[in-house]
């Protein structure tokens, strides 16, 4: 992962220190540890459909872990790049890219549909996780609508 203070960026509640091993038990052998997983990411970095600062900086990771042949799970993994893609952002909430300041969800969406191509030739996939990398393409293939 990328050397980050994962402690100093924005999550529910708490701090984010427990993130990186959370992402990478997403691919683990052990199912509970893959469930706990999960919800030590969605209960912190998405929470409802509201993206919180930390979302950004998993996107790479979470991707890296689909494009992985020896991730048993990734269907529990592209779920949360799906709910990612669909989160909104609070008013304020804004991530610094390449220094110019964009608001949280848009910067989600922008780094999101960078991997738009890498998605298209994944063929490691069961027909269940098939069908949502397809939902994933679909949603990232249409324009992002902001509520203004």
């Amino acid at each position: 992962m990328n050397i980050l203070d994962w402690k100093t960026l924005k999550v529910s509640y708490g701090d984010g220190s427990h993130i990186p091993e959370a992402i990478k038990s997403l691919c683990s052998p052990d199912q509970e540890e893959r469930e706990r997983a999960y919800w030590l990411l969605d209960n912190f970095i998405i929470v409802q459909g509201r993206l919180y600062e930390a979302a950004y900086y998993c996107i790479d990771e979470l991707v890296n872990s689909l494009l992985k042949d020896d991730c048993i799970s990734k269907e529990v993994v592209l779920d949360l790049v799906i709910e990612l893609s669909l989160g909104k952002s609070l008013p304020g909430d804004f991530i610094n890219e390449n220094g110019i300041l964009v608001e949280l969800e848009i910067a989600c969406w922008n780094k999101l549909k960078a991997y738009l191509n890498q998605f298209k030739i994944i063929t490691t996939f069961d027909d269940r996780s098939k069908q949502a990398l397809q939902d994933l393409i679909e949603i990232l293939d249409s324009p992002i609508e902001l509520q203004l």
